[in-house]
């Protein structure tokens, strides 16, 4: 099982769609775990949200620990990898300074 931002964000970010990065949800806050971010529902703001998080990794950390991402195993929809707790702080910041 992939997590939907993984998913998603890789389709949407390997197809160009440059539009969903202008549509980021206008958001005052975002959990600080990414477990929302894997269940987030499949609408608009998913996929904005998901184009932005695959492209802020593939951007800052390059495409190889996006594919690292994907390899590693998924324990009931949570991350089982240490690292992604800090990118997604990173991206969260981000995202909530836009």
């Amino acid at each position: 099982h992939i997590p939907f931002i993984f998913n998603d964000g890789i389709a949407t970010y390997e197809a160009n769609q440059t539009w969903l990065k202008g549509n980021l949800p206008n958001l005052t806050d975002i959990p600080e775990t990414p477990d929302w971010l894997i269940k987030h529902p499949q609408n608009q703001a998913g996929y904005a949200l998901a184009y932005s998080f695959t492209e802020f990794i593939i951007k800052n950390y390059g495409y190889d620990k996006m594919i690292e991402f994907l390899k590693c195993d998924y324990q009931n929809n949570k991350f089982d990898f240490e690292s992604v707790n800090e990118i997604y702080s990173k991206w969260r910041i981000l995202v909530l300074n836009h």
